[in-house]
């Protein structure tokens, strides 16, 4: 269940971040044994989390940030274990996550992107994926292409084509 007026109540961070066990990895696993074809896996980044919890915690966000996503890419390299070689990691809301303030952002992206490619750093032959939507991307695409993915699944219900632009221009 997503975020909004859909009955869902947000997680509390309160103490330091550790995966203790896998989280997706025997639904995964399932889903496999029954395919012919792969099955991807997917984890919620580590921004989003954050940004669809309730951060309790006194430190700055991004060591929340940087535990999450230690523990995620344990997660990742489980599922690579159990032979899923499709990897997405979806980030929503980095964008709407982003300050308001311009001159906060360089160092927000610098950060959220460190997190991301934390939880991406995983062997050669893993194909990563992201998914982000709500956005348009135009403005932060410097820092979208930073990001060490294989390939971008967008949104464009809202915007329509419009939200091409922004990738049309990049290699």
């Amino acid at each position: 269940i997503s975020y909004g007026s859909r009955v869902y109540r947000p997680p509390i961070i309160v103490g330091e971040i550790k995966r203790n066990k896998p989280i997706t990895i025997k639904e995964i696993a399932y889903a496999q044994s029954l395919a012919a074809k792969p099955v991807k896996g997917i984890l919620t980044g580590p921004i989003t989390i954050i940004a669809w919890s309730y951060n309790l915690r006194k430190e700055p966000v991004y060591k929340v940030a940087f535990e999450l996503s230690r523990a995620l890419n344990e997660e990742a390299k489980e599922l690579i274990e159990n032979n899923i070689h499709f990897i997405q990691i979806d980030e929503p809301a980095i964008k709407e996550y982003a300050p308001l303030k311009k001159v906060k952002r360089d160092f927000y992206f610098s950060w959220a992107i460190r997190a991301f490619n934390l939880v991406a750093k995983l062997q050669e032959n893993v194909q990563v994926h992201t998914h982000m939507c709500y956005s348009e991307f135009g403005d932060i695409i410097k820092w979208i292409l930073k990001m060490n993915f294989d390939v971008i699944t967008i949104e464009a219900a809202r915007e329509g084509t419009k939200i091409l632009k922004s990738f049309k221009n990049i290699k």
